[in-house]
């Protein structure tokens, strides 16, 4: 039963975070030895079985900040990415087998999806924030 409450609790967290992202338009990430920063993912893994790599990205600078001061091994710069930039990122990120980690907590813990998928949610969020209808 717990499972399924932090499920509900990530998926409204990852709902508000893809909000939040759209109307700001940008993200964060970090930069380390001139490139963005990727983590391995802890449940996310490729056709092989392998856990995939993850480019990680936060709506805010506060839970990045946080977390890398127990998990970088690296000095990392934390840059701010726009939203038309990221979408070109995106396409680089799958034909490099890369994943998304979304608004990961201190502990490292947060949303994890395919490129595609996310960029298919933030694709919904921009049509439900900014449609005409």
């Amino acid at each position: 039963m717990a499972e399924l409450g932090l499920k509900s609790q990530n998926d409204d967290r990852y709902q508000r975070f893809l909000k939040k992202i759209v109307e700001q338009g940008f993200v964060y990430a970090f930069l380390g030895n001139g490139q963005i920063k990727a983590w391995v993912a802890n449940e996310l893994h490729n056709d092989e079985g392998e856990a995939m790599p993850l480019i990680v990205i936060w709506s805010n600078q506060a839970y990045p900040k946080a977390w890398v001061s127990d998990h970088a091994e690296q000095e990392l710069e934390l840059i701010p990415i726009p939203i038309d930039k990221l979408h070109t990122l995106l396409d680089q990120f799958a034909e490099n087998g890369f994943g998304i980690g979304a608004e990961w907590n201190q502990k490292g813990f947060g949303v994890e999806l395919t490129t595609d998928q996310f960029r298919d949610d933030v694709t919904r969020v921009m049509t439900e924030l900014y449609s005409d209808t």
